[in-house]
């Protein structure tokens, strides 16, 4: 099995990998799964170290997916944004962004395209002026 197939293996059976600072392997999950996978783990250890280091530092699309972890931190800057222009309360955002969160692989990029024009739409009509806005706003306080 190759380091990249145990790690998707480990993760789909609830394990979840992570890098340490100091470049080590942290394991979490239900105790039993972790004792069942843990000697593979070990035995595989530098191996998957430089595969974790690896997509850690990518910047390019990883493997198999259509996204990149760049595009889920726009989501959620755009939901931030969107939450300002439309007024959300924070339980809305929270919700939200759990959303996103959970959201499957194959949605990424359409919800991605409907943030960025719900973002867009939001905007549009707001002059280009500060001064201007904040009128708008202040008269969204006032009435």
């Amino acid at each position: 099995m190759t380091p990249a197939t145990i790690i998707k293996e480990v993760m789909a059976d609830g394990v979840r990998l992570a890098l340490t600072p100091t470049g080590t392997i942290k394991a979490t999950g239900d105790q039993e799964v972790l004792d069942r996978w843990l000697p593979l783990i070990r035995e595989n250890k530098p191996a998957i170290v430089a595969v974790l280091q690896e997509a850690a530092n990518e910047t390019r699309k990883p493997e198999g997916a259509e996204y990149t972890l760049a595009d889920l931190a726009e989501m959620d800057r755009l939901l931030a944004e969107l939450s300002k222009l439309e007024r959300w309360n924070a339980e809305e955002l929270e919700q939200r962004l759990d959303e996103r969160r959970r959201m499957a692989p194959v949605n990424v990029l359409v919800a991605l395209h409907a943030l960025r024009t719900a973002r867009d739409a939001a905007l549009a009509g707001w002059p280009e002026s500060p001064v201007e806005r904040a009128q708008i706003i202040l008269c969204r306080f006032v009435n």
